[in-house]
């Protein structure tokens, strides 16, 4: 009796083992935000659960101020990034989809399972220009005539193989590079 009653309950548990792991809803994925340089706009998150095998993820943009009516109220209306649909790293590039200079944008990001999804995680700020970062000008020093000639240029703004290369300095006048110059000889810093 002691092992119809061991095997049975074996059986039982097992079954609501499956039907367990069936209706498990996947982590939603954490720390959700950008990160732009020279206006190439990526987003960024982690899984937000220990065990991610198996799990794809899905983004997803929005304008902000662009709006949809559901069922009489107004909801972001969010588009599909279908580069960044079904792939497994936790990182996307959505410059193209956030190229406009003049927009400000929200991403949101969800993970798929075999045996479901989670719900989605929003950026909590929107991508705007002033959140880019300046990388470093390209620097040209030449020594003529004991002076030295520093000519500067860019940064310049990300950009795909095949479009026209354009300085920050067009996106952002008030731009000023601030140029030192250390001398080992005087063990001095001329600031210019």
């Amino acid at each position: 009796m002691f092992k119809l009653l061991t095997a049975a309950f074996c059986v039982l548990l097992s079954v609501s083992g499956v039907g367990a792991a069936e209706g498990r809803e996947l982590a939603a994925p954490g720390d959700v935000h950008f990160h732009s340089e020279n206006l190439r706009n990526t987003v960024r998150w982690s899984s937000g659960a220990a065990d991610a095998r198996g799990t794809t993820y899905t983004v997803e943009y929005a304008i902000y101020g662009d709006a949809v009516d559901v069922d009489g109220t107004e909801q972001a209306a969010w588009r599909p990034v279908e580069q960044c649909d079904g792939i497994t790293q936790m990182e996307c590039d959505v410059t193209e989809q956030t190229n406009d200079t003049e927009e400000e944008y929200y991403v949101r990001v969800r993970a798929n399972g075999p045996n479901g999804r989670s719900e989605w995680t929003e950026t909590d700020r929107r991508l705007r220009l002033a959140d880019t970062i300046l990388g470093p000008p390209q620097l040209n020093v030449t020594v003529l005539e004991n002076k030295l000639h520093i000519k500067l240029s860019g940064p310049f703004r990300w950009r795909n193989p095949g479009k026209k290369r354009q300085s920050m300095f067009n996106i952002f006048p008030h731009m000023v590079y601030n140029i030192s110059v250390y001398s080992n000889s005087s063990k001095r810093t001329v600031r210019g």
